[in-house]
């Protein structure tokens, strides 16, 4: 979906230890955005799309007892958390 906003950010850096022995150190950042600033890296959804809520039914009237929903099409964001991840690797 275009609306949604998650970057990732990888970094690695190979050190040559002895010939061909070398060591790869590599972090790892998901969610760059929502590190930056809490409010972005997400995306908005509409929650709680039921407008009314059945009561119950009234027999002598044969009708239903219904309220309406207020917080009907209401806007809440949606996002993962930040997270980082680090590796170290030997290779000969």
């Amino acid at each position: 979906m275009p609306w949604r906003f998650n970057w990732n950010l990888s970094v690695s850096k190979d050190i040559t230890i002895y010939k061909t022995h070398k060591i790869s150190l590599r972090a790892d950042i998901f969610n760059v955005l929502n590190l930056v600033n809490y409010k972005w890296g997400g995306y908005k959804s509409v929650i709680n799309t039921n407008l009314y809520n059945v009561n119950g039914f009234d027999p002598a009237t044969t009708s239903w007892k219904y309220s309406v929903n207020a917080n009907a099409g209401t806007l809440t964001k949606n996002t993962n958390p930040y997270s980082l991840q680090f590796g170290l690797r030997y290779s000969f």
